[in-house]
């Protein structure tokens, strides 16, 4: 759909919204009908992200950035609901189903 190059320097959410003001009409014009699903790396996580494809009527999955959480709290969650998986021998995995609620020049 697109490709820039940047400064390594340069933080990927810098100037995203042009770049998807960019891709988003390709996207659609190859879609056709169909429905859009947009997925993100967790440098993309911004409010101003989720406002924009939420107003253009596009889905998206956005990996979480866990900057300022506690992976032990998660942990402890994760043993509680008991959620954890044994993948492998050693390997445990566990999935939570979050719905988010957020705030934005705002709105809900």
């Amino acid at each position: 759909m697109g490709l820039e190059l940047r400064p390594g320097d340069q933080h990927s959410q810098k100037d995203f919204l042009f770049l998807l003001d960019r891709i988003l009409p390709r996207a659609r014009a190859l879609a056709g009908e169909a429905a859009l699903l947009i997925t993100l790396d967790g440098a993309h996580d911004a409010a101003a992200n989720r406002e924009y494809l939420a107003r253009e009527q596009v889905d998206y999955l956005i990996k979480w950035n866990p900057r300022q959480e506690n992976p032990n709290d998660w942990k402890a969650r994760a043993e509680v609901e008991r959620r954890f998986v044994e993948v492998r021998p050693g390997k445990r995995v566990a999935l939570f189903d979050e719905t988010v609620e957020w705030t934005f020049e705002k709105r809900t």
